[in-house]
């Protein structure tokens, strides 16, 4: 691959990618990108979230927030990976508006991909053209682009590392050194972005090293591949290091979800219909993230030319193999994978493996592309003609008889009957030499970008700033209430939505996050009345309807747990006759209430009862005062009667909390936060023990007197996982920096000789 090559194919995916981005996002590069026709996008409900609480965190008290208390009455966010703490290309965020942050990366990470495909590619061998039609399709592939539409940030982070890795492996099967960083580093990144997408790119990335590895050895008539199965095992154990900050917190908040729980169904609940499977051919417009397996026509096309090559059996066989993968649960392949990989139960979504799937059809339309420019021979031109005259003028005659015997075809059916017959020409054409086959080859390539754009265009649309906030102003309301006491909000129809709370800075006992604790989902079943029929994304579930706002319509809350949690507002879509809600006015379609039972974030209570399980804590709570006496799990029991205190905060930041108690009596300090390991309390400055109180909470016993009573967030395993990260990237620093000192130490020599 030569810089002029190189630097002109960053300039048309560069090009091609801006133009592309624009145009969907009507030149406002402030916009919000979402799904065209939906109001619900991950990129707002959580992504933007997140980056605006790192940086006001930052701003406000010079922290990095590690603990996060803007949902579920405060939860692990170092140990999230979607909390995007730890993904270096969120460092933009500190540059630009966050919009704006957003659709940069978006549009770095797509030329990334087409990088990444481009510079694999030609590591086997591919031609120049064929490269770049392989870079186009993977760069623009619908799949990327549908779950972009979702708001799946991470796994459009993931995605462009694909090529990346598979490039690495390949190259470290061969023998290479150096290479060996490269790959630990992918699908490091790739992990800290998306773990799941890493998970599968990691297996696939060994097995493809593996296999040039053997085939390498086989060839060279060598039976020596210790060196490079050692170099993959060194690769795997660099990626561990450098995401150490990542996966070491996150085992230790995994057992603790209401992931952990899933059921063999819950797991695969995004398995690929077989009906879906026609996706290959005919692009599902505006289709759901997971069921999309479109690539295009002409990459298809020149994929099926390739198994001249060697390794195309490989990726075939791969390609097939994902293909039913993804079918998850309605084929024998997942259960049997399901019970030989018991991590697959985190997985989730099966079909997800076509990201992996969609970078090998890529690689296979090169090596078709080549094939084509090189020239197929006698007979391989008389089958080409016989499939491109059945395909070319089969697909215009099911456009024309659905048009006839229908009416109107869909546009994807269209683009369909047009797309197919002018791949099959140029296929022709290029074979036959009629033309420069080269000119053949971009031919393709520019059919293939507008194949795809008209794709991509039915799966992402730009959505204005003031469109997206737009909010019937209980938002703004609410934070006009806050005083010196922190309150929070409950909403049964999500009226309050993600980014608007976090715009006012505004703390919910409710949630969307697939990694939330499932004790809590447990005690917010019984707070919110909202049953949980199996797992869900959001605490509480939506049940009982298909749309949000009036999903959980049958639900009765229960004021005196809501208040437990700080709950001091409830907004819903629906009116509410619950005792201890009292409505205060209503903004649109959303019925503000008052919940008379709230109790502050943080009081004393003279009386404690001990409890051994969860389910005995929220059991006695449902018949008790909770303002009055508190349970805890295995600690001493407590009986002061009526207890005189003050509390006062000092200070409130996401790792750190400090109060002022004053009591006239032995008591106990109940806190309105979620119970987890990794908090320690202090009281006097000296530690002490915390308590898990009234089922999910935190509390601390206290003497009578004058107290300042501190909780610090300090998890040890991000701390250790950190020192780990930190280590490895300085190592992996000063390894590059030897490597290129002693290539431009080399190049001197040379010089001078």
């Amino acid at each position: 691959m030569t810089q002029r090559s190189t630097w002109l194919l960053l300039g048309i995916l560069c090009l091609i990618t801006v133009l592309f981005f624009l145009w969907r996002l009507d030149g406002n590069v402030s916009a919000f990108l979402y799904r065209p026709g939906s109001d619900v996008s991950d990129l707002t409900v959580t992504f933007w979230p997140n980056v605006r609480y790192i940086r006001e965190t930052w701003r406000t008290h010079g922290q990095i927030p590690l603990w996060r208390t803007l949902i579920f009455s405060g939860s692990p966010f170092d140990a999230d990976p979607q909390s995007g703490l730890w993904y270096p290309a969120n460092v933009v965020f500190g540059i630009f508006p966050t919009a704006a942050g957003f659709n940069l990366l978006f549009i770095a990470h797509t030329v990334w991909a087409g990088l990444g495909m481009w510079t694999w590619s030609r590591a086997t061998g591919t031609s120049s053209g064929g490269a770049l039609l392989a870079a186009l399709a993977y760069a623009f592939a619908p799949k990327t682009f549908a779950h972009l539409g979702f708001g799946h940030v991470g796994l459009v982070y993931a995605a462009a590392w694909v090529p990346w890795a598979l490039r690495a492996a390949y190259l470290v099967g061969r023998g290479s050194r150096r290479h060996v960083i490269a790959l630990g580093v992918a699908v490091g990144l790739q992990f800290i972005a998306h773990p799941q997408l890493a998970f599968y790119t990691g297996v696939v990335s060994g097995t493809y090293g593996l296999a040039t590895a053997l085939h390498s050895s086989l060839a060279s008539h060598r039976t020596r591949r210790i060196p490079q199965i050692s170099r993959l095992l060194l690769s795997a154990l660099l990626a561990l290091g450098l995401t150490a900050v990542q996966w070491l917190p996150l085992l230790r908040l995994a057992p603790l979800t209401a992931r952990s729980s899933m059921d063999f169904a819950e797991t695969a609940v995004s398995s690929l219909p077989p009906r879906y499977l026609s996706g290959l051919i005919l692009a599902d417009h505006r289709g759901f993230m997971d069921y999309m397996l479109y690539v295009g026509i002409p990459v298809l096309a020149l994929a099926f030319l390739a198994p001249r090559r060697r390794q195309s059996f490989f990726w075939w066989a791969f390609v097939c193999l994902a293909l039913v993968y993804a079918l998850g649960t309605n084929t024998p392949l997942y259960r049997w994978a399901f019970r030989l990989l018991p991590g697959l139960a985190w997985m989730r979504a099966p079909s997800r493996l076509w990201f992996v799937g969609a970078a090998a059809v890529a690689l296979l339309a090169g090596w078709g592309a080549d094939r084509v420019i090189r020239g197929l021979g006698h007979y391989g031109r008389r089958w080409l003609n016989r499939i491109a005259l059945t395909v070319g003028s089969l697909a215009p005659a099911l456009l024309i008889g659905y048009s006839i015997t229908v009416g109107r075809p869909p546009v994807n059916l269209i683009a369909f009957g047009l797309v197919t017959p002018i791949t099959a020409l140029i296929c022709v054409v290029a074979a036959r030499g009629c033309s420069h086959r080269r000119r053949a080859i971009a031919a393709l390539g520019l059919l293939l970008v507008v194949d795809l754009w008209i794709v991509d265009a039915t799966l992402i649309k730009g959505r204005p700033r003031k469109s997206v906030f737009a909010q019937n102003g209980v938002g703004a309301y609410l934070a006009r209430q806050e005083d010196q006491q922190p309150y929070r909000v409950y909403s049964p129809s999500y009226s309050l939505p993600r980014h608007v709370a976090a715009r006012y800075g505004l703390e919910t006992a409710d949630g969307v996050d697939p990694l939330h604790l499932e004790t809590y989902a447990s005690w917010m079943e019984a707070a919110s009345g909202v049953e949980q029929t199996g797992y869900s994304e959001t605490v509480p579930s939506l049940e009982g309807g298909d749309e949000v706002a009036t999903a959980n319509r049958g639900a009765t809350p229960n004021p005196e747990l809501l208040g437990l949690l700080n709950v001091r507002y409830v907004a819903s879509e629906f009116a509410m006759a619950v005792d201890g809600l009292s409505q205060l006015r209503r903004f649109g379609s959303t019925y503000l209430y008052e919940n008379e039972h709230v109790l502050p974030r943080a009081f004393v209570v003279g009386q404690v009862r001990t409890v051994n399980t969860f389910d005995e804590a929220l059991f006695w709570l449902q018949a008790h005062d909770v303002g009055r006496a508190a349970v805890v799990e295995d600690g001493p029991s407590l009986v002061s009667g009526d207890i005189e205190a003050e509390v006062a905060w000092v200070r409130r930041s996401p790792n750190h909390l400090a109060l002022d108690v004053k009591l006239n009596q032995r008591g106990f300090l109940v806190l309105s936060q979620v119970w987890y390991p990794s908090w320690h309390a202090e009281v006097d400055g000296e530690p002490v023990t915390l308590w898990k109180t009234n089922g999910v909470l935190s509390g601390v016993y206290l003497e009578p007197g004058r107290h300042r009573v501190t909780f610090t967030y300090r998890p040890v395993w991000t701390g250790i996982g950190g020192a780990i990260s930190g280590i490895a990237w300085l190592g992996i620093g000063s390894m590059t920096g030897c490597w290129i000192w002693k290539r431009r130490r080399g190049s001197h020599r040379a010089d001078k000789e």
